[in-house]
């Protein structure tokens, strides 16, 4: 899902198509802007940053990503220490 990339209007339609999805279970918010990890933050999941995209890995740190994959294909090994149950309160937990 992409919602936009401005960090404002971005993170509400980005957390808003967030809460459609319904999760039920561990789930995180992937992506590549400080919109994508602001939504991640006010919906409680984990926010995982891909510095491949137009952020770096220090730009997403600092934006509240919890990891910060270099490339796609290292999404899936950061979702196992990185997902938290959907709508849990707080900072996710560091892997």
């Amino acid at each position: 899902m992409d919602a936009g990339r401005s960090s404002g209007d971005g993170a509400v339609a980005k957390r808003r198509l967030i809460e459609a999805a319904c999760f039920g279970g561990p789930a995180a918010v992937v992506g590549d802007t400080e919109a994508d990890m602001g939504a991640a933050r006010a919906l409680g999941l984990a926010p995982v940053g891909v510095s491949t995209g137009l952020r770096s890995r220090r730009f997403l740190l600092a934006a509240g990503a919890t990891v910060v994959v270099d490339r796609v294909a290292r999404v899936p090994a950061a979702l196992d220490g990185a997902a938290r149950p959907a709508r849990a309160s707080g900072r996710p937990r560091r892997p």
